[in-house]
């Protein structure tokens, strides 16, 4: 009996001391090892639908293919006629969404409810960011984003 708690004694103290020494976890890199660290978000954590804290009829969803790309479509209802929507796809490295794929169309409707779309530019890069269950974006183009932060619907 005392040798299997000195060797659970042994074991523990083992453990302690290797967490310490700064072993990356799979959250991010070890401290000292010139890495920055990623901060851990759980796996499907950007997926859902958003509106903008400040106008709820700014939409953004976001969602997860079965092979594994990350799928945003943003909407931006900006008259009762004209409606901005970016679409994008990316990865997910810690708590940012990148992309390099972002398409802007505007889409104007007439009174019959007849769509004209226009592609405003495409190829466009940006990052996506997950904040306490909020997402920030940064549009590389135009900064499409600028002022929107993101809240769960």
């Amino acid at each position: 009996m005392m040798k299997k708690f000195k060797l659970l004694s042994v074991l523990i103290i083992v453990a302690v001391m290797i967490s310490s020494c700064g072993i990356p976890s799979a959250g991010g890199a070890a401290a000292g090892d010139g890495a920055a660290a990623v901060p851990a978000v759980a796996a499907g954590a950007f997926e859902g639908q958003y509106h903008d804290v400040n106008n709820n009829s700014i939409s953004l969803d976001i969602w997860k293919s079965d092979d594994g790309v990350y799928h945003v479509r943003y909407i931006n209802p900006v008259t009762t006629n004209i409606s901005i929507y970016y679409e994008c796809t990316g990865s997910v490295n810690g708590s940012v969404l990148s992309y390099e794929d972002g398409v802007r169309t505007d889409v104007t409707y007439d009174a019959d409810g007849e769509a004209d779309e226009d592609q405003v530019y495409a190829e466009a890069t940006g990052r996506f960011e997950l904040k306490g269950g909020n997402i920030t974006w940064k549009d590389d183009k135009e900064d499409l984003g600028n002022g929107l932060a993101f809240v769960p619907m």
